[in-house]
């Protein structure tokens, strides 16, 4: 790694190269250069890891060398020297996103520990390039086992996971989600006794003959006994009635050839992939309708109107899960009973589909978390005991709604280790970029989740928002730099992230119950 000293003037050039060299600072080669044009010759043969630059030199400044490192989009970390009379000209750096600033006259703690950050900082960059170079060549040699991966989570995610990274995602393999189906094939043996083996053959078999008949325009993902598949009809959507000749031809074959059982849910059309959760709902609304009988194809808009009143319910169980993962527990507890109060009015036919549909939504969101404890494991039991005993359980509301009760409080007595270490990513990110203007948009990017989830996220589990958080970094940073330092009060508000010195005053004021010269005096009079 190379240092790149430029400055004007010799003796500190030097001083600057001997302090380093004394240091524990590790670089393969410190350069010298007295002006930007040697600077620039020297870039050109090797990019710096730093540049330690003046800022104020003649014909060209310090700052021709940070637009041209940002504007070549070099990986160089550039520190400016400056005086306090070039402050204000100094910070047109921020816009070249200049790493940070020292202050003449030069001091050697403070000189040390601006270029271990920067090159820090520089090294953490190129290890996230070579791990980013490493999911690239996975990317690049693994294409079908990613789409596999993501059907399985855009189909059986949990409901807090985020719609716009799996749209990302989605784009590792170009399938276009603008138009398209989603299929759910069941397939059940006509035997007594059934086979697992023979039935994880039927379902192979199943998914190649889908595959034959689709091609790469189709995700197809088998969950139990049914195989679950996303279509796409960019190219195809002429073909349609064609493709589902095929399907309907392809479930008799099986009828006749394996002795199954079978019925495909077809969904409405679909144009954007936050419908998903939707259509899937739909799907499973067809296959759970009994009075269609087996060997079936059932179109959901075909189903009589009254049973779009499943799309209600479906509502509801959306919501019951998005507060199963909350701290409410009187919220949770009203939503329940709100939604056995919905289901008495209808008959016991509905009320079974609908309590059937709450039941396998739970069992997705149960299934894809991380926890790996004997009640998660006895939950998905008692799901899998109540679907086959469907009609038995659909008739106590009482015993729905406890066990719908003890669910959340097994669930809540848990810490969630994901969101625990989303908030440790949270804290991490803020106070390595509290100096910059960041906001709810940056650590979201910085997350790869959604703004609103991230939110949520953070008062949920802190009692704070994103605002309070971040101010709180500011002013504890603000507070060490005015009683440690002689910075004057407009660079600690620089350097506490508030470019405008007069809201950093009001803001510090509220915060600590007095003006920052006041906190200083006092600080250091009782240190």
């Amino acid at each position: 790694m190379k240092l790149l000293i430029v400055d004007d003037e010799e003796l500190i050039r030097l001083k600057l190269k001997y302090i380093v060299e004394q240091s524990s600072l590790k670089f393969h080669s410190i350069q010298m250069a007295s002006n930007v044009f040697e600077a620039l010759e020297s870039i050109g043969e090797e990019v710096p890891a730093v540049i330690l630059s003046d800022i104020r030199m003649p014909q060209k400044s310090g700052l021709e060398i940070a637009r041209y490192v940002w504007e070549q989009n070099l990986a160089s970390r550039v520190i400016l020297i400056t005086g306090f009379s070039d402050f204000e000209y100094a910070k047109a750096g921020i816009a070249y996103h200049v790493f940070d600033y020292l202050l003449k006259p030069i001091d050697e703690t403070a000189t040390c520990e601006v270029i271990r950050r920067a090159l820090q900082d520089f090294l953490e960059e190129q290890k996230q390039q070579k791990l980013y170079q490493s999911f690239q060549s996975y990317y690049t040699s693994h294409q079908e086992d990613i789409r596999r991966q993501t059907i399985q989570q855009l189909l059986f995610r949990p409901h807090s996971m985020d719609i716009e990274k799996q749209i990302k995602d989605t784009e590792l393999f170009s399938f276009s989600f603008q138009h398209y189906e989603l299929l759910g094939c069941r397939h059940q043996s006509r035997a007594k006794s059934r086979s697992l083996k023979t039935d994880l053959f039927i379902s192979y078999a199943l998914e190649n003959c889908f595959s034959d008949i689709f091609g790469k325009d189709a995700l197809l993902y088998p969950h139990g006994d049914t195989l679950w598949g996303i279509v796409s009809l960019e190219n195809h959507r002429d073909r349609m009635d064609a493709f589902h000749d095929q399907l309907e031809n392809c479930m008799e074959y099986f009828t006749r050839q394996y002795q199954q059982n079978m019925k495909l849910g077809i969904s409405r059309m679909g144009t954007s992939l936050e419908e998903l959760d939707e259509l899937r709902e739909q799907v499973s609304i067809c296959l759970s309708h009994d009075q269609i009988s087996c060997n079936s194809v059932i179109y959901y808009e075909e189903l009589p109107l009254t049973y779009n009143k499943l799309l209600n319910v479906n509502s509801s169980i959306s919501n019951l899960i998005a507060l199963l993962q909350t701290k409410n527990q009187t919220a949770f507890r009203e939503a329940a009973e709100a939604f056995l109060a919905f289901l008495e009015q209808y008959n016991t036919g509905f009320r079974r589909q609908a309590i059937h549909l709450l039941l396998c939504n739970l069992s997705f969101f149960l299934n894809n978390l991380n926890f790996d404890l004997a009640w998660l494991r006895a939950a998905n039991n008692t799901i899998d005991k109540n679907l086959q005993n469907l009609d038995a359980f659909c008739v106590d509301e009482d015993a729905i709604l406890k066990w719908l009760c003890q669910l959340y409080d097994s669930l809540s007595a848990c810490e969630n280790p994901q969101s625990s270490i989303l908030i440790d990513q949270v804290k991490s990110y803020i106070y390595q970029n509290f100096e910059k203007p960041i906001g709810l948009a940056e650590v979201a990017e910085y997350l790869h989740r959604n703004p609103s989830y991230i939110s949520r996220l953070i008062k949920q589990e802190t009692g704070q928002n994103l605002t309070q958080m971040l101010t709180e970094v500011r002013i504890s940073h603000a507070k060490s730099l005015l009683k440690n330092t002689n910075m004057k009060i407009s660079d600690v508000a620089w350097k506490a992230g508030y470019p405008n010195h007069q809201y950093f005053n009001r803001i510090f004021a509220e915060q600590v119950g007095m003006p920052p010269s006041d906190y200083r005096k006092i600080s250091r009079a009782f240190s």
